[in-house]
């Protein structure tokens, strides 16, 4: 823009002598179109500049984040003759959630806890499970997500590894922690009341406690109880279907 008003201002001299190199009849007259020419080139030269600058600026480039999935994590369960075997009695909730007795395969136990306790193993069994040889992927895919997926999905594969460790009449193969009921955060812990696993063709009710240390690479602590069977006309009420 200062340019224009710079040349507006020298050429302006010359614009007035091309007026007046004419008979003064005719001057008036060529004064008038000659300035209209010069200042409409001049305003035109000023539209541009703004034109210009105003340019589309260029796209921002998104960023994609992938989270992995749960069944990514439980790809890398695999059956292990080293479980740590927790003691205690199958406890379920009945399907308007009090609890029950279970009438689930009986537990590799002859000591039964109270009615309703939940299970404590003594061993946690998700860290020996993603160290096994040949996941070193999942483990990258963990180390990949936010803090609070992490948890989760630490909570879940130890839930996995528990329940087939205390049963191996359970083949979990899939966890859903917020089934029935939101999960809830206390601290540092996860609380899950209305979860739900697969296991041989079925959704079975479960509830887990799970504590994961503050750098988020293992399982501190963890209780859990089995529920009842989920049955199938229940199945869509809360997002459930067959699983593979």
């Amino acid at each position: 823009m200062l340019v224009f008003i710079l040349a507006h201002l020298r050429l302006r001299p010359i614009s007035m002598r091309l007026c007046q190199a004419y008979s003064p009849e005719r001057s008036n007259a060529h004064s008038v179109l000659i300035s209209v020419a010069f200042h409409g080139a001049l305003l035109l030269g000023l539209l541009i500049i703004p034109m210009r600058q105003l340019a589309d600026p260029e796209p921002e480039t998104s960023i994609k984040v992938d989270v992995i999935s749960f069944d990514v994590l439980r790809s890398i369960q695999a059956t292990s003759n080293q479980r740590a075997k927790s003691s205690g009695a199958a406890v379920e909730l009945s399907n308007d959630g009090d609890l029950a007795q279970s009438d689930s395969p009986s537990p590799p136990s002859s000591v039964k806890p109270a009615y309703g306790t939940l299970i404590r193993p003594t061993t946690m069994l998700s860290g020996s499970a993603l160290a096994r040889k040949g996941n070193a992927e999942a483990r990258g895919d963990l180390a990949g997500i936010t803090p609070e997926e992490r948890r989760e999905q630490l909570c879940a594969l130890e839930a996995l590894e528990q329940i087939h460790a205390w049963n191996e009449a359970y083949i979990p193969e899939r966890m859903v922690s917020y089934s029935f009921d939101e999960v809830r955060y206390e601290g540092p812990r996860i609380i899950a009341d209305g979860a739900t696993f697969w296991s041989k063709d079925n959704w079975h009710r479960l509830k887990f406690e799970c504590e994961v240390s503050d750098d988020l690479q293992r399982v501190l602590d963890f209780a859990f109880f089995v529920g009842v069977i989920v049955p199938k006309d229940q199945w869509e009420r809360h997002n459930l279907t067959k699983y593979k």
